[in-house]
């Protein structure tokens, strides 16, 4: 009988729980999708549906774990997705996601009443301007749902009402509410008080911290044990830093999902308004995360599945069709508003340069390599010391003729780890650590993270997308301010 540890992710579009071994070994695993509905800019999820998923998922991997004993569960959730729940942790309404554009508004009121980088030094936390963090997104809730504020309790994450659901206790970690919580996990009370906010932070805690036992209603409904230790856990961005090994200085990252993180870590925080900066948690909060994130990765390639028909890797052997280039045809890809390198929610996106003549492969290259050259533009936006291999990962991150689209449109190497569901493995480092299978984290993440391959920029592409890349830019300032409500 071996100890495993379970890592449950909360992603945006599905909850993925696998098991592994003390070596990084996966020796099970189960997906579970739920759906977010998405009218206008308005962009909800039931939590429940969260506990569906994370009940099937858990009893999946629990009926394939028939000769391991599990000695923990870790959790990584969706960051910027805000459900309002009672004292007695009832949801007061569908949760808000990180998609929902309503309390953008809010933003310049919370600048406003704050003032200058005031909050930024009190968090030893750099962030773009966006309604997704706590503060304004608690801002547009009071103003828009005045009552339920007023029976409110707490404001919290998938991933917290997912801990709460599996131990009876309500916490989270404070990588899950940067934006509010220092990362000692202190909340910047004066904010909300120069901000007239209630407190509705959740009580915060280490991520590899033991937030309580499994209890008897999620035993009896996944099959674990009584009693298993369950892990706080960190957001998803920061748990897949964790699986896929990137918390020395100097190393890049992309982690793709339905949005896509690309950065770096350093040794010095490099503030800004248009990337994040933000301490390296569960590992050293001496060392910084600095990244931009768009919203417009992996969605834009469900989206274009699809309208086009094209299931799984075929939306790529479509795009394999067309050429570099696709033919003249450029895409815009800002589905849902762009954060980085934009910061507007209210961003449009478009194809530029469509004929007669385009095909659906034509579609489907240009959407890929839009995408890339919104992560060239964020590229751009990082110090000029993060100059190296790209770790990547995501749901696409081992399509070849994808990485070889990024590699050359970025210029840079990307390094694809043995475990491509990094998040988590990175919570299933957490737990590891947190029920002492392993020493700390990056012991752990030493021992459980491992690489699988390289692809190189093709220098023929390089020169191609090195042409393509001002008129994509072109392109995107042209049509980003095109709304129908102007």
């Amino acid at each position: 009988m071996a100890d495993v540890v379970i890592g449950v992710d909360l992603g945006t579009s599905a909850c993925k729980a696998l098991a592994f071994t003390a070596t990084g070994r996966r020796v099970a695993a189960a997906r579970a999708p739920y759906a977010t509905r998405i009218v206008g800019d308005q962009s909800t999820q039931r939590p429940a549906d969260w506990l569906g998923a994370v009940r099937d998922c858990l009893g999946a991997v629990a009926r394939q774990l028939t000769d391991d004993r599990v000695a923990g569960i870790g959790l990584s959730g969706q960051i910027g997705t805000h459900l309002l729940t009672d004292a007695a942790v009832c949801p007061l309404g569908d949760a808000v996601t990180w998609q929902d554009g309503r309390s953008g508004a809010y933003v310049a009121r919370v600048q406003a009443g704050l003032g200058g980088d005031w909050l930024a030094r009190e968090l030893d936390t750099w962030l773009p301007p966006s309604g997704v963090w706590p503060l304004p997104r608690l801002a547009w809730f009071e103003a828009e749902y005045p009552g339920q504020v007023e029976r409110a309790r707490y404001l919290l994450g998938a991933k917290d009402y997912v801990i709460w659901w599996l131990t009876g206790r309500v916490v989270s970690d404070p990588s899950s509410w940067r934006g509010l919580a220092r990362s000692d996990g202190t909340v910047v009370t004066a904010a909300l008080a120069r901000l007239g906010l209630p407190d509705l932070a959740p009580p915060l805690a280490g991520p590899s911290a033991v937030a309580g036992g499994l209890g008897p209603e999620a035993a009896a409904a996944t099959g674990l044990a009584r009693g298993t230790p369950v892990v706080v856990g960190l957001s998803d961005l920061n748990a897949a830093l964790i699986g896929i090994g990137a918390m020395a200085t100097g190393t890049m990252f992309d982690v793709g999902g339905t949005s896509e993180h690309l950065g770096g870590i350093t040794g010095q925080a490099a503030g800004g308004d248009r990337v994040a900066t933000v301490p390296l948690p569960a590992v050293d909060t001496s060392r910084y995360a600095v990244y931009g994130v768009t919203s417009n990765a992996g969605s834009v390639i469900t989206w274009l599945r699809q309208l086009l028909s094209l299931d799984g890797d075929a939306l790529f052997a479509a795009a394999g069709q067309s050429q570099p280039g696709a033919r003249g045809l450029l895409c815009v890809p800002y589905l849902h508003g762009e954060r980085a390198p934009l910061w507007d929610a209210r961003a449009r996106g478009g194809f530029v340069g469509l004929t007669s003549g385009h095909a659906a492969g034509d579609f489907a290259r240009a959407a890929l390599e839009g995408i890339a050259c919104n992560l060239r533009a964020i590229r751009a936006l990082l110090p000029a010391t993060l100059d190296g291999p790209v770790r990547t990962t995501g749901g696409t991150a081992g399509n070849p003729a994808w990485n070889l689209i990024k590699a050359s449109v970025l210029n840079t190497p990307l390094v694809q780890p043995r475990e491509p569901e990094a998040a988590s493995l990175g919570a299933a480092i957490l737990a590891a650590a947190g029920t002492g299978l392993t020493a700390d984290v990056e012991a752990g993440s030493q021992a459980m993270v491992a690489t699988a391959g390289r692809t190189d920029p093709d220098p023929a592409l390089v020169a191609a997308y090195d042409d393509l890349y001002p008129r994509y830019e072109r392109a995107a300032a042209l049509v980003r301010d095109l709304r129908s409500d102007e």
